[in-house]
């Protein structure tokens, strides 16, 4: 789900007795279209998602209807402790006063989670990416996936994410590896550079060779482990490609260069 997706959501769009989830509105801080240049320029505003295909219904786990159930009667509990300053919006993801979680509050949240289980820092929308990116790899048909992401086609889902299909084709082709009798060729390693570039949340990791291998983290040691991870896994049954030369790369002011070692 997006964030916004997730901020919208009303417990009257989920059937529990069926595990439906329905997404229906969404939760955004927009502009003021009739600004008029006093108090605030935004507003927080709930609507219905832009395209038809983002409203859908998605199917849930058991275990995400018991941990529904469990969160529902924590607020439950929140309602009887603040008594009359409880302000029950039907809310799936509310305040202690049953109120709405405005985005950037809630982005403040997620990094404090991040940060506490200490995992580096992805955007909300990597979980997005990420749930696609499983989904294929198990073996999830393409128009499911597209359906359930809320995806404008499914074109548009296996233009996006056809790397993992091939990633997965590779894999599953290597299997047929011990038909051939053939020698063992010894792996050579090779050293590819990662550009870094500081930002405001830590560190952007860009492989040079890889054009879609880019990591935002606040651990630089934790961004390589990631890429060296990613790179093995686009190489699977393949030779590895020639590392740009360093003296190649034109840096920006504060980027530096690192290498990792595949």
């Amino acid at each position: 789900m997006r964030l916004g997706e997730v901020l919208g959501l009303k417990w009257e769009n989920i059937d529990m007795r069926s595990g439906i989830l329905n997404i229906r509105q969404t939760l955004n801080r927009l502009e003021k279209i009739d600004y008029d240049g006093r108090g605030s320029k935004t507003e927080i505003v709930f609507q219905v998602p832009k395209t038809k295909n983002s409203i859908r219904s998605i199917p849930l786990l058991p275990f995400m209807i018991k941990e529904l159930q469990d969160w529902k009667n924590a607020q439950i509990s929140d309602k009887l402790q603040a008594g009359a300053a409880y302000q029950d919006m039907g809310m799936v993801v509310s305040n202690p006063l049953g109120g709405y979680i405005e985005p950037r509050t809630f982005k403040d949240y997620y990094n404090k989670i991040l940060q506490a289980a200490n995992i580096g820092h992805f955007t909300f929308h990597a979980l997005r990416h990420t749930f696609c990116t499983r989904a294929l790899e198990n073996d999830m048909d393409a128009k499911t996936v597209s359906t359930i992401m809320g995806h404008y086609s499914v074109a548009f889902t296996l233009d996006v994410y056809g790397h993992v299909l091939d990633s997965h084709k590779r894999e599953e082709m290597m299997k047929m590896e011990g038909l051939f009798d053939l020698p063992t060729m010894p792996q050579q390693q090779q050293s590819y550079p990662v550009v870094v570039t500081p930002n405001a949340n830590g560190f952007i990791l860009n492989v040079i060779d890889f054009d879609d291998l880019s990591f935002e983290v606040d651990n630089i040691q934790f961004g390589l482990v990631c890429i060296q991870d990613a790179v093995k896994e686009k190489l699977v049954g393949y030779s590895s490609p020639v590392p740009t030369p360093c003296t190649d790369l034109v840096l920006s002011a504060g980027e530096f260069v690192l290498i990792v070692n595949i």
